[in-house]
């Protein structure tokens, strides 16, 4: 099931994703089949959301460049997976652009009852230029 819910939810944010895709990367938080742009410039945004149902909600990076992911917090998240989709736009110009959509989607442990443990910011980083980066504090409750 929660595997039908993500491959519905990438579909849903590759077309979104061409509403944002530009050099520099941007964070959407989808909650509900809702998405909300929710990162701003730098590892150090002021910008966070409150995760309360990890099985349905995600983040969503999107950028016309590669990018990864990662956390940095007193937390320690069980898990999180990473996947990528690319959509490639030709115009009738001849020009092509890439957008791609790396979203991350949290799963507990069995053992877990402290959603805390993925509390902190996560941030997502075009790979080979450490200062393109785009970043949003979780609270998991």
């Amino acid at each position: 099931f929660v595997f039908i819910v993500a491959f519905f939810l990438l579909e849903r944010s590759s077309v979104l994703a061409q509403t944002y895709c530009e050099d520099k990367p941007k964070i959407l938080f989808y909650r509900r089949g809702e998405a909300e742009l929710v990162s701003s410039d730098g590892e150090n945004s002021e910008n966070h959301v409150v995760v309360s149902n990890l099985n349905k909600e995600l983040l969503a990076c999107v950028s016309s460049r590669n990018v990864e992911w990662t956390y940095e917090g007193e937390g320690e998240p069980s898990k999180f997976q990473e996947s990528s989709n690319v959509d490639i736009q030709k115009y009738e110009d001849g020009s092509i652009s890439y957008c791609l959509t790396s979203q991350i989607t949290f799963y507990n442990k069995q053992s877990d009852t402290e959603l805390s443990k993925h509390t902190g910011r996560y941030i997502c980083r075009e790979i080979g230029n450490n200062t393109n980066t785009a970043s949003v504090y979780v609270y998991a409750s």
